[in-house]
């Protein structure tokens, strides 16, 4: 079969309204994602039969259309043709898999486009920092890599080290050697002269953001709301904003729990002990040493000295020039058999 655009079941629906006859445009849906699924797990057939169950496309719809067909009151003149259309578009059902397997790209496709172009408006907008500058006031650095992942590093010169290295194997197959062979020293090189050409020339700037520690107020409040004190609780929220492992950094976590258990037999008393409970915080949180790396998107620097912000913008319009040529190659639709399509049975509109 011959490369064609992705075939898309693009139908128009109809609200029907309680004056006989009478219906209103909801303009025109798009049921490829949902109307494929159902043909690939054959909870759909084509030829289609004269009613679809609303429940195969229902949640696909923009929400007021979605309400009026489970409301009962959707028309879609010659859906079921249109499904077998579309069906015969495809290439049959014998390549539906495949199909959805092709829409799957093009998603990814778009998410690439999209990452891509955010970068390029962050670069834009932010301020370049000569690398020598970042180097002397930064701890951490950002890695954007484009592709809806990200890195932290303590040198600007570490990012992107293996960047897109399965893509590069792929196209470069590595050598199945010992790394001091002449053979895979040399794709070696290739691959990290590729990664220098390829990979993106700035890394965005972070900043230090430390622990803000336990407030006495939220302790006072936890147990006058509630009588007691969920200390496991209060770390967990003091932590929320910083990385996943915070709380295994912080500094004698077992005497937190009991400097409010002391306290707690005096609470809410005035008492001499009770009034203690802010000194005795402000002793424990002075003793915390856990903070985290912010992403700065306002500022970005060079991944090497000789890198300037022309350069950089220079690449991340390229990166997005080739995000879009993948996106239209990615909508391109080859089916991956040649098998005799399914008979699409006629049927009135």
């Amino acid at each position: 079969m011959t490369a064609t655009t992705t075939p898309r079941l693009l139908v128009e629906g109809f609200e029907c309204l309680e004056r006989q006859g009478t219906r209103r445009s909801l303009g025109m849906l798009d049921l490829t994602d949902p109307i494929s699924e159902a043909l690939m797990f054959r909870r759909l057939a084509s030829p289609a039969p004269a009613g679809i169950p609303v429940r195969l496309f229902a949640s696909a719809l923009p929400r007021d259309a979605a309400d009026v067909a489970w409301d009962g009151r959707l028309a879609i003149p010659g859906f079921g043709t249109a499904v077998d259309v579309f069906c015969k578009a495809v290439g049959g059902l014998a390549v539906i898999r495949d199909f959805r397997l092709h829409l799957d790209g093009i998603r990814r496709a778009e998410f690439a486009l999209r990452t891509a172009e955010e970068l390029q408006a962050l670069v834009a907008a932010a301020t370049f920092v000569p690398p020598v500058e970042a180097a002397a006031g930064q701890a951490m650095f950002y890695c954007h890599l484009g592709a809806g992942d990200s890195e932290y590093v303590a040198e600007a010169d570490d990012a992107y080290g293996w960047w897109r290295y399965d893509e590069y194997v792929r196209g470069n197959p590595r050598p199945d050697a010992d790394p001091e062979d002449p053979g895979m020293a040399a794709w070696s090189a290739a691959y990290s002269a590729w990664v220098r050409t390829e990979a993106p020339p700035m890394v965005f700037l972070t900043t230090v953001m430390p622990f803000a520690g336990i407030d006495a107020a939220s302790i006072r409040d936890a147990f006058e709301d509630e009588g007691k004190v969920d200390v496991p609780a209060l770390l967990e929220s003091a932590c929320d904003d910083h990385h996943e492992d915070a709380q295994e950094d912080l500094v004698d976590e077992d005497a937190l729990h009991e400097l409010v258990e002391a306290w707690l037999p005096h609470a809410a008393k005035g008492t001499p002990e009770d009034l203690a409970l802010e000194a005795a915080l402000a002793d424990w949180n002075g003793r915390q040493t856990l903070h985290s790396f912010m992403l700065d998107e306002s500022r970005f620097t060079a991944t090497s000295a000789d890198a300037g912000p022309e350069e950089i913008a220079r690449w991340c319009a390229r990166h997005v020039d080739r995000a879009k040529q993948a996106l239209a190659e990615a909508r391109i639709w080859v089916p991956a058999v040649s098998e005799v399509l399914d008979a699409v049975a006629p049927r009135a509109a």
